[in-house]
């Protein structure tokens, strides 16, 4: 037996016993903070770990009562993350487009974890950098790529006022994009379908953009082509335009559990990884580049303004 399943076995067991007693909290606590140490200590077995103990594990049939775990597991959209999992995110703020569900006491713990809430929070940075740019720019042009249900939309002043010049919503979910065409069907906002990969082999798709941001797409792309893709949106922006690319950091506390039971795997990045995301562009292109985090310190942003030619 391995040295990860001496210890993980227990934990797993624990876990399981307290969360069947209804001791969600302390389970739920146990069982992410657990994980985690073991996918630090032990990273050359942890995939067994979970391919193995954790998913025949009867504790499994337990935190999958949750929709929100349950979904991402599933993947009924052919990945997890969808726009739909968002709107289980953003519960209190927007009403989910599928049937409301039951909210189980797991689901209850995972909206309160700072992950949900730095996404959370993620929405309403996005739609203040909306309102800012609409402030800057009259009637600017934006981009979204990879837009979901384009919530940001519901909670800028600028998209509520039709402040905005167009707001092209870009998604590969023909649903999302049904979602926002019934949201927002009034001329300013363009739902578009499209992939990743058609940005990448066609670079002028999408010219003299005053804002191009993308919210959750990063987590997803390796090195080389998130370093392609922050050029290609760098190149769409007008003089003076802004971007906005958002990374979760390798710090977040569940990313074991997530791993585990939500057979979730996303690309974590730091300030520096970021940083490294511009190589392509001269220094001189960029007027400023900002990089932050969100209060809860879960996600790394990095904001670019493209300098104005002389």
């Amino acid at each position: 037996m391995y040295a990860i399943d001496q210890i993980g076995q227990p934990l797993l067991d624990d876990a399981y016993e307290l969360l069947n007693d209804s001791a969600v909290s302390e389970g739920m606590d146990k069982l992410m903070f657990g994980l985690l140490k073991l996918r630090q200590l032990f990273p050359h077995n942890w995939q067994q770990f979970v391919r193995g103990s954790c998913r025949k594990h009867p504790l499994k049939k337990i935190v999958h009562e949750s929709p929100f775990t349950h979904r991402a597991f599933h993947k009924p959209r052919g990945y997890a993350g969808d726009a739909v999992m968002m709107d289980y995110i953003y519960a209190s703020d927007v009403t989910p487009v599928e049937e409301i569900v039951t909210l189980n006491d797991v689901y209850q713990y995972e909206l309160a974890t700072p992950g949900c809430a730095s996404v959370r929070e993620r929405l309403a940075i996005a739609a203040n950098l909306i309102d800012r740019v609409s402030r800057e720019v009259e009637a600017p042009r934006i981009l979204s790529i990879a837009c979901g249900h384009l919530r940001e939309g519901q909670r800028s002043r600028a998209v509520q006022t039709k402040e905005i010049g167009e707001l092209i919503a870009f998604d590969q979910d023909e649903k999302s994009l049904a979602v926002v065409e019934s949201a927002f069907g009034n001329g300013q906002i363009r739902p578009i379908k499209g992939s990743v990969s058609e940005l990448l082999r066609d670079k002028g798709q999408f010219q003299d953009m005053d804002l191009v941001y993308s919210l959750g797409l990063f987590d997803y792309l390796a090195q080389p082509t998130a370093r392609r893709m922050t050029r290609i949106m760098f190149d769409m922006l007008k003089p003076g335009g802004v971007m906005l690319l958002v990374n979760f950091s390798p710090n977040l506390y569940n990313i074991g559990y997530m791993e585990a039971y939500m057979d979730w795997f996303l690309i974590y990045r730091d300030e520096f990884d970021m940083h490294q995301l511009t190589v392509d562009i001269k220094p001189k292109q960029m007027k400023k580049v900002r990089i932050f985090r969100d209060s809860y310190k879960n996600l790394v942003f990095m904001e670019i303004r493209k300098a104005k030619t002389r």
